[in-house]
């Protein structure tokens, strides 16, 4: 395991044990910058998608956001 991953749930741990101890602390949380995970837009990467008259076939979308849906907003996957 490297280090910054055993660091990591070591600090973990221990926010852990003080949730159980003492419950939700009221206040602001820790918050840490986490890395980019996207690249910039360049104009040569953008590529025209080609124009079907039909498709024999089902298509699938998924919402993978991190955020929860809130109810009664007619949302569906």
């Amino acid at each position: 395991m490297s280090d910054e991953i055993g660091a990591d749930f070591t600090d973990m741990k221990k926010k852990l044990k003080l949730y159980v101890d003492k419950g939700r602390v009221p206040g602001a949380a820790e918050v840490r910058e986490e890395p980019a995970i996207s690249i910039k837009p360049e104009i040569s990467r953008i590529k025209p998608l080609e124009k079907i008259s039909s498709f024999c076939g089902v298509f699938v979308a998924v919402d993978c956001s991190t955020r929860t849906l809130k109810r009664a907003n007619n949302l569906g996957v």
